[in-house]
């Protein structure tokens, strides 16, 4: 080719390229240039008409997805009869859906039947009662614990009917209260469905009501600086009318249950309780009136004019739950009030008002009869793309039925919304004169619907995708056709039935948001990725994390919809003949208050929390390592606790360096109240804390904790303490109970019903999950606690980890190298996994059982509601020893309060330190936790009194204890860290490079001993 023709290629492939460039560029700005536009582009194209009834749309216009033809036959939806099998696991589950689709057609008489508290048969529980003239009411049911009773009454008519309960909780002295009531419900001895296993009410709660010169017009106490503090939450014991719910709101938001007629029995059972019943109510009511029809029903308009009103949303009333607390915006001038550099409360809600049930209440007064319209300035920029839900009650009903689901839609900034239809015309809400209400509750409004079919999706994926692991395994041969259709039935038809699930549910959530949710695409393309595995079942194994990934995704998509978050500002109620008003500002104001901001980032110290402490001889300063909204409940304790009390003024701080920094730049403070478990004798060696057991009292301080909790902050240089417990934490088991007993297991008590099970779920490809931290993610910081199970192995087989003088390790034994081996063969022989999220993995199924903090059972509680009622926490597995007895010895991990050495007021400072760890402070400081940042974030206290004081059930407790009897604690050493990394070094010599057990600890622990020998050396141990 001459070289002209070669130019002249080149020329023309240019051009080309360069044609097709500027083509997709436009494109790309015309018509995708937004990623809202780009979804709504994908769900006009992929949007079926149903009145056209084109191929792959069913004559009654609902949506179907048609696959191309494949190679196997054509995938046909799952029958009823068969997803109502797979969603209740044979008879293991009983999902509510299935149960409302029994009854159906079931006729719902208006009728009322009343149960007086009182007539319960009471089953168990010793402090349960009936007692007279009880809050107002003649008699009542007063439950205290746990327990179960019985009610007994007759249906004239069958039919399907709702039940509400009239009750009213109450404080228990030595108690916290920040927990809500669980319930378990059966009709005539069965449950009738799986979330009447988990009925939650709620408690009512309010503000604390303060009065003083530091107070504001709202209420609120400021503090020196003029930043607000946050009211105290106090329990109110009034009586609530509340209907059984499903807690989670993935079915209906009112249960309806089936009674036959004649003789009807309800027991209820509970664990968390503490409150009494007035009565319980059968009964079904008529419907919620049309706005139409609400307006019709006004005989007289009334004359209000000229009435205009503004409620601070953050100064409530009531509410259900006590983390609702206010909070702050100084995101602008207009926010009502603000303040470019103090921290002033001006809000209310955010990720602390997002569940369904959740509510908030104001009042307000009106001096003419009328009618009004009501608005709200808010924000919602939670969940991106589309909205959150309340329903709206004025006066402790929903006036109409466009009420029962207002949204809230997403935006970044402020927005305002009136309550009014879809054309814009305001609502006009009748109001006589006097005070009046209005609550805004959590609901899922339009997207409850979405979230059963994610919840239903999810649950037959996960099924399937245990079928399929069952036969690969999770890393199966991409080279072998493992004819997965052959094996698993109806295999390309369950991908097909969620496929066609989530387009359709996908398409009409477009519908309703504007085709302007990012969850669209989420859905739709998983619906797409289901669709290609059921035209071809043998892409699953070539795309298996690519199916995996899609589960987790529709997993997340299920919690986030669940998090219904919202920020109010400013509440506007005006007569009919006004306009609703809010605060605006303008470009000018805005930008004057942003540059004050930044000046007063300069000048407000955000660090101490509370005012300064004035006046008095001595004042110490206390060092908090948390968040400012958690030292904020620790000053707000100093405060009305400590100080008066004690008479010693404490200035709090939160930690800004480290502790040995600090004490090295002379900034230290008098107390830190937690630090790491290995410091305290790394610092005591340095002579830079004080010894608390020279205090006479420490011993019996040490009262208070676990037999031996204070030796890892013991110093072997002069056998003095430097720390006390303030956390502690260990392991405990988590099972699942529908795949053990789809696997016909039971979870082990023994070791040698471990390895027992182990062959089961390996065989189905699941896993087991064992406590593993790599020395790159622990630090060295943390010392042996619960960082592996080697300790544990080596402690109930009789080892030990330091001699008894602690000059050396003992890890070298004979005993210690038989425990180091069992250790290292769970992982090269039986290949349980060094690294996982046992969170995600045992949501899936994929790992049945585990071992881990117990603190994972507060988050499987609150953000696993997919496997709710299929799971337990149990104590680890024991070592049999010969009189019978389960040794279930394990190490722990915590942290410790400390005192600096070059303190002025050690005295004081120990007072401090006693105090903080008492169980009165312990308990109040992490109910008050609690109640601000939920169940998830329950604090594990030392303490054991404050332990139990913590709003675990009984049962909880009982399980707890029996784990806490067999726990231990490992003593900490000079040079202690490098025996944390020996031990993670060995293990990796043995599992990564295939070293001999015997060499690589040898080896490793001559290592760990020159440096403790070094260590004491160098500070005179020896």
């Amino acid at each position: 080719m001459s070289k002209n023709k070669i130019v002249k290629t080149i020329a023309t492939i240019l051009v080309v390229v360069l044609v097709v460039f500027v083509a997709l560029v436009y494109f790309e700005i015309s018509v995708m240039g937004d990623p809202f536009e780009i979804q709504a582009w994908m769900v006009e194209h992929l949007t079926i008409d149903p009145n056209a009834s084109p191929e792959g749309t069913e004559p009654d216009g609902e949506t179907t997805v048609t696959p191309t033809p494949g190679k196997y036959k054509d995938p046909e939806m799952l029958s009823d009869e068969l997803v109502a099998q797979i969603l209740n696991n044979n008879g293991n589950r009983k999902i509510y859906t299935e149960y409302a689709k029994a009854y159906a057609d079931a006729d719902r008489p208006i009728k009322e039947i009343l149960i007086e508290g009182e007539s319960a048969k009471i089953v168990s529980g010793d402090k349960v009662s009936v007692v007279n003239n009880y809050n107002g009411a003649a008699a009542a049911l007063k439950w205290q614990d746990e327990g179960e009773v019985e009610y007994t009454f007759n249906v004239d008519k069958a039919g399907l009917y709702l039940i509400r309960m009239k009750y009213s909780s109450f404080p228990v002295e030595g108690k916290t209260t920040s927990g809500n009531i669980e319930l378990k419900f059966k009709l005539n001895g069965e449950m009738p469905f799986d979330c009447a296993a988990e009925l939650v009410f709620t408690k009512l709660w309010a503000d604390e009501k303060v009065e003083g010169a530091n107070v504001d017009d709202r209420g609120f106490v400021s503090d020196s600086r003029g930043n607000n503090i946050r009211p105290t939450q106090i329990l109110v014991e009034d009586w609530r009318e509340v209907d059984f719910t499903d807690s989670q709101a993935v079915y209906t938001e009112e249960l309806m249950v089936y009674f036959e007629a004649g003789e009807n029995t309800i027991t209820l059972s509970g664990t968390k309780t503490n409150f009494a019943i007035d009565w319980i109510k059968v009964y079904n009511t008529d419907k919620t009136p049309t706005y139409d029809e609400y307006r019709a029903s006004i005989s007289n308009s009334g004359v209000a004019t000229g009435f205009v009103k503004t409620i601070e949303a953050e100064v409530t009333d009531l509410k259900s739950i006590s983390s609702i607390t206010p909070n702050w915006d100084r995101s602008g001038p207009a926010t009502s009030p603000s303040h470019p550099s103090a921290l002033i409360l001006n809000l209310i809600g955010g990720t602390n008002w997002q569940t369904v049930g959740e509510w908030v209440e104001w009042s307000f007064d009106v001096e003419q009869e009328g009618d009004y319209k009501i608005a709200f300035r808010y924000r919602q920029n939670f969940i991106s793309g589309l909205f959150t839900s309340r329903r709206v009650y004025i006066d402790g009903a929903v006036p109409f039925e466009e009420l029962d689901g207002v949204a809230f839609h997403f935006g970044n900034d402020w927005q305002t919304l009136e309550l009014a239809d879809e054309n814009g015309e305001a609502y006009l809400i009748h109001f006589t004169p006097g005070k009046h209400t209005i609550r805004l509750e959590v609901t899922m409004g339009e997207l409850a619907q979405t979230l059963q079919t994610l919840e239903e999706s999810v649950y037959l994926l996960n099924y399937t995708y245990r079928e399929i692991i069952a036969i690969t395994t999770t890393s199966p041969d991409q080279y072998r056709d493992y004819k997965l259709e052959n094996d698993i039935e109806y295999l390309a038809d369950k991908f097909f039935t969620v496929s066609n699930w989530l387009e359709t549910e996908a398409l009409r959530l477009a519908e309703i948001i504007g085709n302007k949710g990012g969850e669209i695409s989420i859905m739709l393309n998983a619906a797409d990725q289901l669709n290609d595995f059921a035209e071809d079942p043998e892409e699953i194994v070539e795309r298996m994390a690519a199916y995996k990934d899609t589960v987790t995704s529709l997993s997340s998509l299920m919690m986030q919809l669940q998090q219904q978050a919202l920020e109010i500002d400013v509440i506007s109620i005006a007569s009919a003949d006004a306009e609703n008003t809010f605060n605006k500002a303008t470009w000018g104001e805005n930008f004057v208050f942003q540059v004050q901001a930044f000046i007063g980032s300069f000048t407000t110290d955000y660090s101490t929390v509370g005012d300064e402490a004035e006046g008095g001889e001595k004042t110490i300063t206390v060092w908090f390592p948390g968040s400012r909204e958690q030292a904020e409940i620790v000053k707000r304790m100093i405060t009305d606790t400590f100080t008066p009390k004690y008479g010693i003024n404490v200035n709090l701080e939160l930690a800004q360096i480290g502790l040995a920094q600090a004490i090295i730049a002379g900034t230290a403070p008098d107390v830190l109240t937690s630090t790491g478990r290995a410091d305290p004798v790394n610092l005591a060696a340095r002579g830079a804390l004080y010894p608390l057991s020279d205090f006479e009292d420490y011993e019996e301080t040490l009262a208070w904790f676990n037999e031996g909790a204070a030796e890892p902050y013991k110093y072997n240089g002069d056998n003095k303490y430097y720390g006390i417990p303030v956390t502690e934490n260990y392991h405990m088991m988590f099972y699942r109970t529908d795949i053990f007993t789809d696997l016909g297991i039971e979870p082990p008590e023994t070791w040698e019903e471990f390895y027992k099970l182990i062959p089961v779920i390996q065989r189905n490809n699941m896993e087991i999950g064992l406590p593993y931290t790599s020395m790159a993610a622990a630090g060295i910081n943390t010392g042996l606690g619960t960082r592996d199970l080697y300790i544990t192995l080596l402690l109930q087989q009789g080892g030990q980890v330091f001699k008894d003088d602690l000059t050396a390790v003992d890890l070298d034994s004979a005993i210690a190298l038989a425990a180091f081996k069992e250790w290292t063969e769970f992982y090269k022989l039986y290949s349980f996994p060094l690294e996982f999220d046992f969170y995600n993995r045992f949501r899936t199924g994929e790992m049945p059982i585990g071992i881990t903090g117990y603190g994972t059972y507060n988050l499987l509680s609150a953000a696993a509601p997919e496997i709710r009622g299929l799971w337990k926490m149990a104590p680890i597995p024991g070592t049999l020893k010969e009189d019978g007895t389960i040794d279930r010895t394990e190490a722990t991990s915590g942290s410790a309060a400390v005192i600096p050495a070059d303190t002025e007021y050690p005295e004081e400072a120990w007072t401090f330190v006693k105090w903080w760890v008492s169980a009165e402070a312990q308990a109040r400081y992490g109910n008050e936790l609690e109640i601000l940042m939920g169940a998830a974030s329950r604090y594990d206290t030392a303490n054991l009194e404050a332990l139990e004081m913590l709003p675990w059930s009984t049962t909880e407790l009982e399980i707890l204890a029996e784990q806490r009897e067999h726990v231990v604690t490992i003593p900490e050493v000079v040079g202690g860290y490098y025996v944390s990394r020996s031990i993670d070094n060995a293990f990796r010599d043995v599992y990564f490079n295939g070293e001999n057990t015997r060499d690589a600890v040898y080896e490793h622990m001559i290592i760990a001993n020159s440096e403790i020998t070094r260590k004491r050396a160098e500070f005179g141990l020896d």
